[in-house]
């Protein structure tokens, strides 16, 4: 890396062109680069990573405690408190249960990151829900079918869900700054998550034949070890 001195053209009071302080221009020399051994693993290391749901079902494997009944514990109620655990201790549940905080303490990802990663068996619990009268409809005006009406879809559903992400961001404006919500900002949260549904190859495959519940189970069960 190196420093070099460029002149800035300027003009004076009578608008003749004049030549200014020079002005420091910073290049670069590609064989500097080679001598200055990590740069390119540092440039690497320090990218941002955006979430991925195939490493997070890996590393969730891994763990020699982990499982498949914890998690579809999990799902189950991320469908009915969303993404706050502390939800699930309010008095107003039919049984508040601490369960909940203690395992996403032990799982370290959040509901929704849970919901997002087992997509297939967010949706087998959702129509579950609604089959015994437990699914909450929070936008009957929605023309979204009940059992699709939940943002850890959009990545999958995409357009097919966008008046019922436009009602549920709506209802979320309060909570944040006007940059985070409107039609766009929902378009931008579309676009990231269907990039990670795309390269979710594992999750495309089992979603697509939603008739046969039991290859999710099986899908699901996969997940694990145990």
């Amino acid at each position: 890396m190196a420093l070099r001195a460029a002149q800035a053209s300027g003009f004076d009071s009578k608008g003749n062109r004049t030549e200014s302080t020079a002005i420091p221009v910073v290049t670069y020399d590609e064989k500097e680069f080679d001598n200055l051994p990590g740069i390119d693993e540092t440039l690497l290391n320090m990218s941002f990573v955006g979430f991925k749901p195939e490493v997070m079902r890996q590393t969730i494997k891994q763990l020699p405690t982990a499982k498949p009944k914890e998690i579809a514990f999990l799902i189950a109620s991320y469908v009915q408190i969303g993404n706050r655990p502390e939800n699930a201790l309010d008095g107003r549940r039919a049984k508040p249960d601490g369960r909940v905080v203690k395992l996403v303490s032990k799982y370290r990802q959040s509901l929704a990151r849970i919901a997002i990663a087992y997509m297939p068996y967010l949706y087998l619990v959702r129509k579950r829900a609604k089959a015994i009268g437990a699914l909450q409809n929070q936008f009957p005006e929605s023309k979204v079918e009940d059992v699709l009406q939940d943002v850890a879809f959009s990545g999958w559903l995409g357009d097919d869900i966008f008046q019922f992400l436009l009602m549920f961001d709506d209802a979320l404006k309060p909570t944040g700054s006007p940059q985070q919500h409107g039609r766009e900002a929902v378009r931008r949260w579309m676009e990231v998550s269907k990039r990670g549904f795309e390269n979710d190859r594992s999750v495309k495959a089992a979603l697509a034949d939603l008739k046969n519940e039991k290859a999710i189970e099986t899908w699901f069960l996969s997940q694990f070890n145990q």
